[in-house]
């Protein structure tokens, strides 16, 4: 065949382009060993060499927010991001969307009593993070009377 060349053997008997597929491969090999191995022996383990560090996405990048859900007397969710005038939480002022601690949640959760009936219940439950892992739950049950509450957003 004309304008055909066929493909040049190297000296053990792979094509140029074999030889760098071979190459990137066996390059790869121990990165993917060290990505894969170390949570791998960790998590047999419980423990690993200090050269084989445990790998972390984001590594405690969220760790003064709480989990916060707030629900009404009934056990329905409320959404706290309607009564400020936001449709979600991407438009939710700071104080509102970020709660760091029990207090703010429940300044929060007197806040939104106003868009309640008259002596709704709230109900707070929040989850806060720690070095260790998540803190145990805490629930606490506030009451909404016929006075509007201040709106307490940073």
């Amino acid at each position: 065949m004309a304008g055909v060349t066929p493909p040049q053997k190297t000296l053990r008997g792979l094509d140029a382009e074999r030889r760098a597929r071979l190459g990137r491969l066996l390059l790869s090999l121990p990165l993917v060993a060290y990505i894969a191995g170390a949570p791998a022996l960790r998590a047999v383990t419980g423990e690993a060499p200090v050269y084989l560090r445990g790998w972390a996405m984001f590594d405690g990048a969220g760790r003064s927010v709480c989990s916060v859900d707030f629900r009404d007397g009934a056990g329905l969710r409320i959404d706290r991001y309607r009564p400020f005038g936001a449709a979600d939480f991407r438009a939710a002022p700071d104080g509102v969307r970020f709660l760091a601690n029990e207090e703010e949640a429940r300044a929060l959760a007197l806040s939104l009593c106003p868009s309640l009936a008259p002596g709704e219940r709230v109900i707070v439950l929040v989850q806060c993070p720690s070095p260790d892992g998540w803190q145990e739950p805490s629930r606490t049950e506030l009451a909404c009377d016929d006075r509007p509450a201040p709106v307490g957003v940073r």
